[in-house]
């Protein structure tokens, strides 16, 4: 690559630049993505796209050719160059990326060369020491060598199938004390901290896989992507919108697509008017589907309605703020509450809430919770009011308040405080009507192994069993028998591949095993025979969808 055509105009959008200024001051994916309240993956992918629009082939090209330009001041670049420290990773499309050990090992050596030289020095070693010994080796949660010809992997038609696996295939994992990704990681109660393995994180076992759970390829032909949504339709099939990813195209993307379980197919469907990612996507009591903000440069204020029997498109009413990563929650009486927010730019939170009405199809502006708040939680409640916990005000920190809204008088009230504040977090309802809060990212910027759960009937939280794995914004979906999927985003898993159930009667989490290939993303859809269906970004050029069946619990 030999740079940009100097008679045509750097065409980056505001988060681009803002990413370039963060590449430009050596923060790595994942403290970007902590900063912009973005996922690791997303964060790569606007890399990416700068790389692309630049014509360069690494981090460093692209930002002296932005400093020659005037794209923003030279003082961090020249700082950050002067560092002798190896170049945080480029992550290219995935059809140009290496996959399994390799693409981790290669990583590896960029970010930590010398640790690594250590480690492979050792396994050769004890490779020697091993010759003619039958063992397995147990790596990022997966068994390799021996162990690995029997493990249940599923194929693409569902049945288990036999895969052989050298006991190189994945690297050691990183201890839990050396889990820090960058030198340049913070412990000042800063938005731009890096996530790393502080005192809540969780303690790391050595996991073993679940032999009650396949893995199976979900249809064919779906790129990858991040900051989407999923909902299921009438019909039980699955709605993505949006989102973000190489095969996408672009930061944000118009791109919809169908899930039908039945045939295990996906389908192009009608794109949404705009460019979304970081939105909401809330199903109505009619069947239909609303589309709420997202982020285009900058927070937007448009909505957007689905017809899941027609497959078209219709613009809604605008709310009454722009609005990115908020949350919407549907009312039982067919309303939808949307609260918080980015309104305009990475580092303001809004105080206000807006409710969705789809008989008048009008937006009414109410009174926010007490703390503005974004990257927070909502949940619904048994008595039909909604629960606001966590998140961050702004720019920095994490908060542990949490406050209730009361549909029938459009108000606000104090409830118990989180016993850990955290950003980022993921919250589901559990079927005794309990809320569990779990990961995210506490003021200090470590990542979160902690888990809680409100009872509304006590306004208490209590802390329940950590974690296996700390892991920040992770997908969760409540099994057929009250158990917890939590998967991806894991702090000690290079491709975000491992999962985890927690039983909350004991309070305690069992690994679940790898998935197939590293799968990078936020979704997780509970459909009706019990599979869960999980969408993300794929650390190779196979399809961006798996689907986890638990044998034991359907």
């Amino acid at each position: 690559m030999t740079g940009p055509d100097p008679s045509r105009p750097i065409d980056l959008t505001p988060r681009e630049r803002e990413v370039l200024a963060m590449v430009a001051e050596g923060k790595t994916n994942r403290e970007i993505g902590t900063e912009l309240f973005i996922s690791e993956s997303t964060a790569g992918v606007h890399v990416s796209n700068i790389l692309a629009k630049l014509g360069v082939a690494s981090r460093t090209e692209a930002a002296a050719i932005a400093i020659k330009s005037g794209l923003f001041d030279a003082t961090p670049v020249e700082a950050a160059a002067s560092e002798a420290l190896p170049e945080p990773m480029y992550v290219p499309p995935p059809a140009l990326v290496p996959t399994g050990w390799r693409a981790r090992l290669q990583a590896q050596m960029r970010r930590h060369p010398r640790s690594t030289a250590i480690v492979g020095g050792s396994v050769v070693v004890l490779a020697a020491i091993a010759t003619g010994l039958a063992f397995a080796v147990l790596s990022n949660g997966r068994p390799t060598g021996a162990a690995a010809s029997s493990s249940p992997i599923a194929a693409a038609n569902g049945s288990p199938t036999p895969t052989a696996t050298s006991a190189l295939d994945t690297p050691t994992p990183t201890p839990s004390s050396s889990a820090t990704p960058s030198a340049s990681a913070s412990a000042s109660p800063s938005a731009s901290a890096t996530p790393s393995a502080g005192p809540t994180q969780a303690p790391i076992a050595a996991p073993t896989p679940s032999p009650n759970v396949t893995w199976a390829v979900a249809g064919s032909g779906i790129g990858g992507r991040t900051n989407h949504t999923a909902t299921v339709l009438p019909d039980d099939s699955v709605l993505i919108v949006g989102g973000s990813g190489f095969d996408i195209g672009g930061s944000c993307s118009a791109s919809v697509v169908r899930y039908h379980q039945a045939t295990d197919r996906w389908t192009d469907e009608e794109p949404t008017g705009m460019e979304r990612c970081e939105h909401t996507a809330t199903r109505l009591l009619d069947g239909s589907v609303l589309v709420v903000g997202g982020y285009l440069n900058g927070a937007n204020a448009a909505t957007e309605l689905f017809d899941p029997v027609t497959g078209a498109w219709t613009p809604a009413a605008s709310m009454s703020v722009p609005r990115s990563d908020h949350t919407a929650t549907l009312l039982p009486n067919g309303r939808v509450l949307v609260v918080g927010g980015h309104t305009g730019d990475a580092t303001t939170s809004a105080d206000s809430a807006d409710i969705y009405d789809p008989v008048a199809q009008t937006w009414t502006l109410v009174p926010g919770p007490v703390n503005s708040r974004l990257g927070h939680t909502a949940s619904l409640l048994p008595d039909g009011s909604v629960l606001v916990a966590g998140g961050v005000r702004g720019c920095c920190g994490a908060l542990a308040s949490s406050e209730i809204f009361d549909p029938a008088s459009e108000t606000w009230s104090s409830a118990d405080g989180m016993t850990t504040g955290r950003r980022g977090a993921s919250a589901t309802v559990l079927n005794d009507g309990r809320v569990l809060v779990v990961g995210g990212v506490n003021t200090n910027g470590d990542w979160v192994g902690a888990a809680e759960l409100y009872d509304p009937a006590d306004d208490e939280w209590t802390e329940t069993g950590p974690m296996i794995e700390s892991r920040f914004a992770p997908a969760l979906a409540v099994l057929r028998n009250g158990r917890v999927l939590a998967w991806g985003s894991a702090l000690n898993a290079d491709d975000g591949s491992t999962a985890e159930t927690l039983d909350p009667s004991s309070g305690t989490w069992r690994f679940d095993g790898g998935l197939p290939f590293g799968l990078y993303g936020d979704s997780a859809t509970l459909l009706d025979d019990a599979t869960v269906l999980i969408v993300g970004v794929p650390d190779n050029d196979l399809t961006g969808a798996i689907c986890y069946t638990p044998l034991d619990e359907r």
